[in-house]
C-alpha cells in the first residue's frame, strides 16, 4: 500500500494518493532523518530540569546537604535518562 499526499487544491481540500500492488516484496523501505543538533535540545531540556529542582529546593527550603543531595540525584538521573539512554 503507497499513500501520497499529492496537494492542497484552490478551495483548501486535500488531495491524497493511494496505489496498492498485488505483488509481495522482501523488504520495507524506511527514511531515517538526521537531526545534527538534537543534542543541544536535549543538553537544554537538563539544564531546564535542573533549574526547576533547584528552585523546588529553594522553596522547601532544605538544608545545605540535603538540597545538594537531591540536585546531584536529580542531575545524574537526568543526564543518564535524556543523555546516555536512547
Amino acid at each position: 500500500l503507497y499513500l501520497k499526499f499529492a496537494g492542497v487544491t484552490g478551495d483548501k481540500k486535500v488531495k491524497s494518493g493511494v496505489k496498492e500492488s498485488d505483488k509481495l516484496i522482501d523488504y520495507i523501505a524506511l527514511k531515517a532523518y538526521i537531526f545534527p543538533y538534537i543534542n543541544l535540545v536535549w543538553i537544554g531540556l537538563v539544564v531546564m530540569a535542573i533549574g526547576m529542582m533547584m528552585s523546588i529546593i529553594r522553596r522547601l527550603q532544605l538544608s545545605a546537604w540535603y538540597a545538594f543531595a537531591a540536585l546531584a540525584a536529580a542531575a545524574i538521573g537526568l543526564f543518564y535518562m535524556f543523555l546516555f539512554a536512547n
